[in-house]
């Protein structure tokens, strides 16, 4: 796991490799939170295409609520989801279970970048969550 904060495009770049659980994500995020560029309007690119899930499809519903609780304090940012064929199912749960209008899955990072980058969303949007 590792992530880079690109202030200038306004973006994280997290990326989960390996074999992963819950609570080593979580803890993954937290430490991003903690870093001192990090600000709440920040968009995220997450590249999971490489995460192996030692919990399977019991994890998603535990991200999905941890994202889904602390995204509320976070304000007005996008998350792009990097995913591969085989992840697709598990990114579409996410996006399904956490119902957040400011997720998206991509299969590559030009698609990723472009949407993060794109207009913010609008209050509206973000009242939906």
């Amino acid at each position: 796991m590792h992530y880079i904060i690109n202030l200038e495009k306004n973006i994280i770049y997290c990326t989960f490799s390996d074999i992963l659980g819950a609570d080593e994500i979580i803890d993954f995020i937290q430490l991003i939170r903690k870093d001192p560029d990090f600000n709440n309007n920040l968009n995220t690119i997450c590249d999971i295409r490489e995460l192996i899930i030692i919990q399977g499809f019991t994890l998603i519903p535990v991200l999905a609520n941890f994202v889904k609780q602390t995204s509320k304090e976070r304000g007005s940012f996008k998350l792009s989801l990097l995913i591969s064929k085989e992840n697709k199912d598990n990114a579409h749960l996410y996006k399904v279970l956490t119902s957040d209008e400011h997720v998206k899955e991509c299969f590559n990072m030009q698609d990723a970048e472009a949407w993060a980058t794109s207009n913010p969303l609008t209050d509206e949007a973000m009242i939906k969550r």
